[in-house]
């Protein structure tokens, strides 16, 4: 998972920043490193989580969303059958999509 996140412009570059702010943070010349490594480990697997929660936030919001539409569009279309279809399947392409992205490669 953490490979996917990786993958992520957007988080590669919190975590180059969160790396940058630890050990601008930690400079302290007396400290051991292997302490200071496994702090910096700490505090790097609580940003992984953190990200990976808002992303995964965001998908649901973002399925939510697009579900909601999908049935009003669907009832819609019980009343009045023109023109809907294309925008029904739209939606549905879209949440075929985000299921399709969260599942990992198998390799």
């Amino acid at each position: 998972m953490i490979n996917l996140l990786l993958n992520d412009s957007w988080v590669n570059n919190e975590i180059k920043a969160e790396t940058k702010k630890f050990f601008e943070t930690n400079e302290n010349k007396e400290a051991i490193y292997q302490t200071l490594w496994d702090a910096a480990k700490a505090v790097l697997r609580g940003k992984f989580i953190a990200l990976n929660a808002h992303i995964r936030k965001l998908e649901r919001s973002q399925v939510n969303n697009l579900t909601s539409q999908l049935k009003e569009l669907e009832n819609k279309e019980q009343m009045n059958p023109e023109g809907r279809r294309q925008e029904i399947t739209k939606i549905k392409t879209e949440l075929k999509e985000i299921e399709t992205q969260k599942k990992p490669s198998k390799k």
